[in-house]
């Protein structure tokens, strides 16, 4: 999140209002400015610089090259230069998370920040992500198959349970991270 960007990105810069969130973007109609924005962020800087000097009476910062090299990168500066506050915070759990998953460790890692998560994110195992070697994404789900999985999918702070929701009786959270 910040923390990574802050040395790279313009010194003065303030605006991160949002933790780094992994490029899941839906929308709806409202949204399509910001998509437009984005888009044209990539496509032709120079368009878009005089695209927000059009709307906005003065040029922004050029965003360094280097965020606008994927969509996540993109998406994330995009969004704290917009001044966003909300978000679609999805992360997608790597499969030795799901291994523990399926131990029900209660040592899972919390990822938790110094601004954001204090206390953690909650983990909701039902996405999978980096699965690109075949043999051992087999082998991961041959093994949730015969095994089956536990009916509690969501871990947060040492504990496993059985509906989102239940982790608002622990504490209020912004995220859940599947």
């Amino acid at each position: 999140g910040a923390d990574g960007y802050s040395s790279a990105y313009p010194v003065t810069y303030s605006g991160f209002r949002l933790r780094w969130a992994h490029a899941h973007p839906t929308w709806t109609y409202h949204a399509l400015p910001f998509v437009g924005q984005a888009l044209m962020a990539k496509i032709d800087p120079d368009k878009w610089t005089d695209w927000v000097r059009k709307d906005t009476g003065s040029a922004p910062e050029r965003i360094p090259r280097q965020f606008l090299a994927e969509d996540e990168d993109m998406l994330n500066v995009l969004l704290w230069r917009n001044n966003a506050t909300k978000q679609w915070c999805k992360w997608d759990l790597e499969p030795a998370l799901y291994e523990d998953f399926l131990r029900q460790n209660t040592n899972q890692p919390s990822y938790s920040d110094s601004v954001w998560y204090k206390n953690g994110i909650p983990l909701v195992f039902i996405g999978m992500h980096n699965t690109k070697d075949p043999i051992a994404t087999d082998k991961l789900l041959g093994q949730m198959r015969r095994q089956g999985v536990s009916n509690n999918y969501v871990y947060h702070r040492g504990t496993y349970l059985s509906n989102p929701f239940d982790v608002e009786k622990q504490e209020h959270v912004l995220c859940l991270s599947m």
